[in-house]
């Protein structure tokens, strides 16, 4: 099976898309291969982005795609939908805990990084060679730091310019782990 995890960027920021394969007949330490990573070229409409997104999952029959719904998320969201497509919305939030809002997951961007790195530090996630943008992901894994607020919260940010390749794979990673392991 396949989790297709995006996050949406156009103009600074780029799209980003990731798709982790994974044996969902494996239900203990379920091995994660990154299949596909990469970045839509900035400038790219939300029409071109819907339509790279329903011909890959089209592709991949029986994927879940798994997009960031924050901002500009929500009526790309309903673009999908209209062509077909049921995304699994997830809104990064700074919050604490995790929970479904009108159909949109509000999950903590905490929640999002824990999963991919108890995927990485376990060893599950196993990244495929000569993906394109591999150079470019270790970059943005490498420059995320956590910052504590005045307020004692925990926030996560990439001191790199983008962390868009992160935010995908988390995206497919932490859906893939599951929202029961997300409410943690």
């Amino acid at each position: 099976m396949f989790v297709i995890g995006v996050d949406l960027g156009q103009a600074v920021d780029y799209s980003a898309i990731a798709v982790i394969e994974f044996d969902p007949r494996q239900t203990h330490n379920r091995e994660l291969n990154l299949r596909h990573i990469e970045r839509v070229p900035l400038g790219e409409s939300y029409t071109g982005v819907v339509e790279r997104l329903s011909g890959l999952q089209a592709s991949l029959l029986g994927s879940r795609l798994v997009m960031d719904a924050t901002g500009v998320g929500r009526p790309v969201r309903d673009m999908l939908i209209a062509k077909g497509v049921e995304p699994f919305g997830v809104s990064i939030t700074s919050g604490r805990e995790t929970r479904c809002v009108n159909g949109i997951w509000r999950v903590p961007k905490r929640v999002l990084l824990r999963g991919l790195s108890v995927a990485l530090e376990s060893g599950l996630l196993k990244i495929a060679e000569g993906l394109p943008y591999t150079a470019a992901l270790k970059a943005e894994l490498g420059a995320f730091q956590a910052e504590f607020t005045d307020r004692g919260n925990v926030t996560f940010n990439g001191v790199c310019e983008h962390d868009d390749l992160v935010i995908a794979v988390a995206l497919a990673v932490t859906q893939e782990i599951g929202p029961d392991r997300t409410r943690q």
